[in-house]
């Protein structure tokens, strides 16, 4: 009785994600994510979850899930929550900036890129961001994609966040080359770990490093 009830459930389940198609994600596919969290050590926060969406009720869990990236410190799959129609993909750690974040569900590809500040999804951040961003903030905009502090609002701290963001990552960053890859930076007595293309000119990339051995 035991193995009919159970041979009965898989079979359902089998047939319930056999007629369940994927009908939209958050973040969508294809999507460049341009607004940002920046915690209280100035460092830029991309997302770490995603949303899906079925056409009909199935069953999703960790294990239908598969995670890559174009950066060496790709998160994994932390855990799937929801049930029906909605579920929640949450990550190990939150995607850092210049990644390309391939999602495998159960053999359906999604593939997203965080790119702060890059508005237009042009692969940089330059002037037209720049004039974006001042348009929406100008023109009253509640689009949360420029609400890059998620404060809530889109206004002048979020064209001041904008300008650090570019401060941390250079100006005119190209983020579509952009692999962050844990690269020790020491510079004017001060140690941080970057991604290398961050790195001022002259200064030591040698790990570990400290304040004393910086140039």
């Amino acid at each position: 009785m035991i193995l009919r009830s159970t041979l009965i459930t898989a079979i359902c389940a089998m047939a319930t994600n056999s007629f369940a198609g994927i009908a939209w994600t958050d973040p969508s596919a294809g999507k460049v994510i341009a607004d940002a969290q920046l915690d209280h050590n100035d460092k830029v926060l991309g997302p770490r979850q995603m949303t899906v969406q079925y056409t009909a009720s199935r069953t999703l869990d960790a294990a239908d899930v598969d995670l890559s990236c174009n950066q060496s410190n790709c998160p994994d799959v932390d855990s799937v929550t929801g049930t029906g129609t909605t579920h929640v993909i949450h990550f190990t750690s939150n995607m850092t900036p210049g990644m390309e974040l391939t999602v495998d569900i159960d053999g359906d590809i999604v593939v997203v890129k965080f790119y702060p500040g890059d508005f237009d999804g042009d692969g940089d951040t330059d002037s037209n961001d720049e004039t974006i961003l001042a348009n929406a903030v100008s023109g009253g905009s509640k689009s949360t994609n420029f609400d890059i502090n998620k404060d809530g609002k889109v206004d002048t701290v979020d064209e001041l966040e904008w300008d650090d963001i570019e401060t941390t990552f250079g100006v005119g960053v190209v983020w579509a080359n952009y692999v962050l890859d844990d690269t020790c930076c020491c510079d004017s007595g001060s140690c941080t770990t970057v991604a290398e293309i961050s790195c001022p000119a002259g200064s030591s990339t040698s790990c570990p490093c400290t304040p004393t051995s910086c140039p």
